[in-house]
């Protein structure tokens, strides 16, 4: 995600890095050719009278079409980025629950630091599951030899981390080190982590149905490509600056619904879960045994 100044008007005005008008160039500057088109043969070829009307009727229609699109899209991010609020939450207890349960000692602490390092793992594993993407040098830092080379061969590598995690309790709890009440605590943490990859899962994989998305494209296309014939007899070459605008508002708003919908991915307004997987990272290793002490939340 592209950090910003809200307050800064005309910097943002004409600022290029994370808007979408790169994307969106190709398009408007052909609906603008082509009303220059429309106009020159109106005035040279021969005259176009069509009412407008028509079009401003399906001009509403089509930005209801749009306005819904674009929220439709963001509700899709808003929840993503709830959802990773969880997992920065839930890593955080299941961190500070694993140091205030488990018993004092040397074999308790290497167990801890295992765990407590896992959970951090997990959040790094997501963030790539969800990108369709592997990087064992992200999380090598993280794990032991055996469970990177279990995390390699597995096909869902977040689960794969957690799963081990649950093992690793599940023997300090037969050994005495923790009680199964403290365990089911420590479990809450750890299924919620679950539940938000499964949140994010389904964000990921259920798109906008394709006869929506097909019918919006189609309608705008449509539009743009026509709506020059009803505003040339009236407007005459300022035709084409209106069209300029009218396609870069349209086309504009589509795209960014576009670029939200997977919020995971590396677009320049995608959820930045690269710095929060960081974040979770640096929280989990202060709380490390023999960390120094927490010092505020990144």
């Amino acid at each position: 995600m592209v950090e910003y100044d809200n307050r800064d008007f005309w910097g943002l005005i004409f600022r290029l890095k994370g808007s979408i008008l790169q994307v969106i160039a190709p398009k408007v500057i052909t609906i603008t050719v082509l009303a220059a088109g429309y106009t020159g043969i109106h005035f040279y070829v021969h005259k176009i009278v069509f009412s407008a009307v028509p079009f401003s009727i399906v001009g509403v229609a089509l930005g209801l079409l749009l306005v819904f699109r674009t929220n439709t899209a963001y509700d899709r991010f808003w929840e993503g980025r709830k959802l990773w609020g969880q997992v920065v939450n839930a890593a955080r207890n299941f961190a500070i629950q694993v140091r205030g349960y488990l018993a004092e000692g040397e074999e308790s602490a290497a167990l801890q630091a295992d765990v407590i390092r896992k959970a951090a793992a997990f959040c790094y594993l997501m963030k790539q599951h969800l990108r369709g993407e592997y990087h064992p040098g992200e999380v090598e830092h993280l794990l032991d030899e055996q469970a990177r080379n279990a995390v390699d061969a597995a096909g869902h590598k977040p689960v794969c981390a957690i799963a081990d995690v649950t093992r690793r309790l599940e023997r300090a709890r037969a050994a005495g080190l923790v009680s199964d009440v403290q365990v089911a605590e420590i479990h809450k943490d750890l299924s919620e982590l679950i539940d938000c990859l499964g949140g994010c899962e389904r964000i990921l994989k259920t798109p906008l149905p394709l006869a929506y998305v097909l019918h919006i494209k189609r309608f705008l296309g449509l539009f743009c490509l026509v709506l020059p014939v009803g505003l040339v007899d009236a407007l005459g070459w300022w035709t084409v600056p209106s069209m300029l605008f009218i396609a870069y508002s349209f086309f504009g708003i589509e795209e960014i619904g576009i670029e939200i919908e997977d919020p995971f991915g590396r677009d320049p307004n995608d959820l930045p879960l690269d710095e929060i997987c960081q974040t979770i990272d640096r929280n989990l290793q202060e709380l490390l045994p023999g960390a120094p002490a927490a010092g505020g939340a990144a």
